[in-house]
């Protein structure tokens, strides 16, 4: 999984896997692979800025890695839900698919 992430992001792979493993850090906290928490805290988890986890966490959303929920109070945003998706098909190297993912 983590090479694929790697491979699939080209440039943005480092901040890609210091993204996932802070994800895969906070599931665990929680013990479960649906949460709730802030760019801020995965920021914070992965050491990287909350600016690159806004931009990889939706790549990863295509890659079909993650499912991404937002919430809203009285129409306000706040924090999302995230699950990380297991097994998806990206863990068993479907490159050509993923492919498609990698941004400019």
């Amino acid at each position: 999984m983590l090479r694929t992430i790697r491979d699939v992001l080209g440039e943005k792979g480092k901040v890609g896997l210091l993204t996932y493993v802070a994800l895969t850090e906070i599931a665990s906290d929680h013990k479960s692979d649906t949460f709730k928490v802030s760019h801020s805290e995965i920021a914070l988890r992965g050491r990287i800025s909350a600016a690159s986890v806004k931009r990889i966490l939706p790549m990863f959303q295509k890659m079909g890695l993650l499912r991404i929920q937002p919430n809203y109070i009285n129409g306000i945003q706040t924090v999302s839900t995230y699950t990380l998706v297991r097994g998806c098909p990206l863990a068993h190297s479907e490159l050509p698919l993923a492919q498609t993912v990698k941004s400019k």
